[in-house]
């Protein structure tokens, strides 16, 4: 049996706060999520998502956040995304149909949720590279759209709270800098004739976070010297970058 008194009143005024503070700001989508008292042993929150489109069924379940209530709103209230309703009742329980079980690969047999806890990556893949071609497809990448939407507003939370990186220089301004390469994607432009270009994530002294294109070949790790021009100032997934234009390699 459900209960409602695993937090104190303090606690549930916090989470209200924390809720309210978020879809002040959260996008106007008829679609939103719940976050729901489950369990019957340990008692968990929960989070659902509410398709406004769906027909059959329009609660998809996502997991549990946490057994702390401020700690499971926070999971989820990131300011942007989805709006997030917080409910107080025992009734809400709604009856989901599951996406099913994956017919194929190194996951196959398992449920979309069970795969997430353990290889986030794939179910992201699933949602964003996955060409469905039967209807039980179809419901699985549907599923692991919900639950990479999920995925990414948590981890915007999570960024704003933990990472310090701030805007280097002013837009148009010319920067000297000495960058760290921490992430590099490859991209090839089959309409140009297969042009390869990279894309490349680094790091200043300060842990600031820099981004910038080029043609050029660079090693991930390697500490290098560039010249560029700020283009743009961005919060990407709640990290502050800066994107830098006409960069070059100087000594």
């Amino acid at each position: 049996m459900r209960t409602l008194n695993e937090y104190t009143e303090a606690e549930l005024d916090e989470a209200k706060s924390i809720v309210e503070a978020h879809n002040a700001t959260a996008s106007d989508s008829k679609s939103f999520y719940i976050v729901d008292v489950t369990g019957r042993k340990s008692v968990y929150f929960t989070l659902y998502r509410f398709n406004h489109m769906g027909i059959r069924n329009p609660y998809t379940y996502l997991g549990n956040l946490s057994t702390n209530i401020v700690e499971a709103v926070k999971k989820i209230c990131t300011g942007r995304g989805n709006r997030v309703e917080l409910s107080e009742t025992d009734n809400f329980n709604p009856d989901f149909p599951k996406s099913g079980l994956l017919n194929f690969g190194k996951h196959k047999g398992k449920d979309l949720n069970e795969i997430y806890e353990s290889d986030s990556g794939y179910v992201l893949w699933i949602a964003n590279k996955f060409e469905p071609r039967t209807k039980h497809m179809r419901d699985i990448v549907q599923h692991a759209k919900h639950l990479s939407e999920m995925h990414w507003q948590m981890v915007t939370e999570i960024n704003l709270a933990e990472c310090t990186s701030e805007y280097v220089g002013e837009l148009k301004e010319r920067l000297d800098l000495g960058l760290t390469i921490t992430f590099i994607k490859k991209h090839t432009d089959d309409w140009l004739g297969g042009n390869t270009r990279y894309k490349y994530t680094c790091k200043d002294s300060n842990g600031n976070i820099i981004q910038f294109w080029s043609g050029k070949v660079f090693e991930k790790d390697t500490e290098l010297n560039f010249r560029g021009t700020v283009k743009a100032q961005r919060e990407i997934v709640g990290r502050r970058t800066t994107i830098l234009t006409r960069v070059a390699l100087i000594n």
